[in-house]
C-alpha cells in the first residue's frame, strides 16, 4: 500500500476506503473540509485548529451511541449527519455550532432535544424523524431559518 497524501484533498470520502482503521493523525485533515466516516473509528482526542476548519461530517448507518461534547468545538460546521446510528442523547455542547444549516439525527434513539437547540440560528434543515422523541423543546420556536422540518 502507498501511503496517501492528503495535503492538497479538500474532500475525503472513507467509507470504501481500504485506509479504515482508527484514525489518529489529524494533520492528515489540514485542508479537509468534509469528512465522511462511515464505518471508521474516529477519536477526537482533543481539538485542534485544523479539525476545527471541518464543515461536513457524514457518519450514518453505523452503531454510534454517544456524541462526545467536543462536538461543539467544531465551530465551521455546516453539515452534521449522524442518521441511522443508535444515538441516545445530544449533548449541550450542539449549540455552539451556530454556523450549521443542516443536521440529520433521524433514525436514532433520541428521546429529547437539548434546549440549547435554539441557538442555532442559520439552520435551516433539521431530521430528527424516527426517534424515541416525546416532545419537542419550546427552543426550536427560535429557528426561524428552517425551512425543512422533519419529526413524527
Amino acid at each position: 500500500m502507498s501511503e496517501l497524501n492528503w495535503k492538497n484533498v479538500l474532500d475525503r470520502d472513507f467509507s470504501n476506503d481500504y485506509y479504515q482503521k482508527e484514525i489518529s493523525n489529524y494533520e492528515t485533515y489540514k485542508y479537509s473540509h468534509q469528512l465522511k466516516i462511515l464505518g471508521v473509528k474516529l477519536k477526537l482526542k482533543k481539538t485542534n485548529k485544523q479539525i476545527i476548519q471541518l464543515k461536513h461530517i457524514q457518519r450514518n448507518y453505523g452503531k454510534l451511541h454517544y456524541i462526545s461534547p467536543i462536538i461543539g468545538s467544531l465551530i465551521n460546521l455546516k453539515s452534521l449527519n449522524f442518521s441511522a446510528n443508535e444515538i441516545q442523547s445530544l449533548p449541550s455542547e450542539i449549540g455552539f455550532l451556530t454556523h450549521l444549516k443542516i443536521l440529520n439525527l433521524s433514525t436514532n434513539q433520541i428521546k429529547s432535544l437539548p434546549s440549547e437547540i435554539g441557538l442555532l440560528t442559520n439552520l435551516e434543515k433539521l431530521h430528527v424523524d424516527n426517534n424515541l422523541l416525546q416532545s419537542l423543546p419550546s427552543e426550536i420556536g427560535l429557528l426561524t431559518n428552517v425551512v425543512k422540518l422533519n419529526v413524527d
